[in-house]
């Protein structure tokens, strides 16, 4: 689904970019990520409490909020242990608030999990000394150039209360890019995989469609409703997906052949037709039950624009989909009249 937000202004200058890579702050964007109302933004985007108030509150917790190679917020994970409750995991993505107005936004979905003794001390374990500085980090030569490119980001806080008369309130944070090869990223991704582990609802996920772990849970975050019926409705979206892409590299192949019922099959042709034009891409499938499911998606146009236009025209399509054993077929669509962004205006 194509999520725009508004143009960023005020834009850092190339000098305040520089003295942020220095301090090892820098996003792929130069948006630093160490600054304190920067993070104060970052947990907007996840509805998180500042840590001092979880901790003030008898919460015990390990987070990370990761920052895509391309300077993106893409998602938040939380291990936390509530006084009188067992110990969870959540995993969040930033609020739809930079959605396009008229996209329908589903009912949310939470995605969480109950953890075990054994998880919790787990996630502890992997967290214990996250915020210590490697050798390496510290190493200052001015004669070593090291370039690395579209590096992710994340921004890594724990705390723990007071739970015994020995051990005093304490609060840790780490800021830090992959470039650094630092221990708050490598925790990072241990904490992603000990989630993915305890979630059911994305064990059936193929890890090979996805570049790492965190895009996995991100995924499985935004499948809605029924998880477990939307993960296979999803299966489904991506070989339509290959099907489209296989057809327009060799003519003879019939795009949507099994995706549409036999007596369905006449209301393929438009869809076709839009699917030939231009790119496509799917959001993930909201399950209203195991037998239902709804998949927004837009398809690029190309018909013609001003050769001057920073500007793409598109429709928006919504796919009705029906289990039917072997795969999710489509019962029905509905596609939007043509729709113009203008990228001088938003930027993704």
């Amino acid at each position: 689904m194509l999520v725009i937000a508004p143009a960023q202004a005020d834009e850092p200058t190339d000098a305040e970019i520089d003295e942020i890579f220095d301090r090892g702050c820098g996003d792929d964007n130069g948006k630093d990520r160490c600054d304190d109302e920067v993070q104060r933004k970052m947990r907007d985007l996840y509805g998180w409490r500042p840590a001092q108030m979880e901790v003030d509150n008898g919460v015990q917790f390990r987070r990370f909020m990761m920052v895509d190679g391309y300077g993106r917020d893409v998602l938040g994970l939380s291990f936390k242990r509530q006084p009188g409750a067992s110990p969870s995991v959540t995993v969040s993505v930033p609020n739809p608030k930079d959605r396009r107005a008229d996209v329908p936004v589903f009912p949310d979905t939470p995605l969480t999990a109950k953890l075990s003794e054994q998880q919790w001390q787990r996630a502890l374990g992997i967290t214990h000394n996250f915020d210590a500085q490697l050798a390496s980090e510290l190493k200052d030569d001015d004669d070593e150039e090291v370039i690395c490119l579209h590096g992710w980001f994340t921004v890594m806080e724990a705390g723990d209360p007071k739970l015994a008369d020995q051990q005093a309130v304490k609060v840790r944070s780490d800021a830090e890019g992959a470039c650094k090869k630092g221990l708050a990223m490598l925790a990072s991704f241990e904490l992603a995989e000990l989630a993915f582990e305890v979630l059911p609802e994305c064990a059936e996920l193929e890890a090979s469609d996805f570049s790492n772990r965190v895009m996995l849970l991100k995924w499985c975050r935004h499948l809605g409703g029924d998880r477990v019926a939307a993960v296979q409705a999803s299966k489904s979206m991506e070989e339509l997906e290959d099907r489209i892409y296989e057809s327009r590299k060799a003519d003879d192949i019939d795009m949507l052949g099994g995706f549409f019922e036999y007596e369905n099959r006449s209301k393929a042709e438009r869809l076709e037709a839009l699917f030939k034009d231009g790119d496509v891409y799917f959001d993930a499938p909201y399950a209203s039950d195991s037998m239902h499911a709804v998949v927004l998606g837009i398809v690029t146009s190309k018909e013609q624009l001003p050769d001057e236009a920073n500007a793409e025209n598109f429709y928006d399509i919504r796919l009705e989909l029906r289990n039917r054993g072997r795969r999710w077929t489509i019962e029905s669509y509905e596609i939007s009249d043509l729709k113009t962004i203008n990228y001088d205006d938003y930027e993704n």
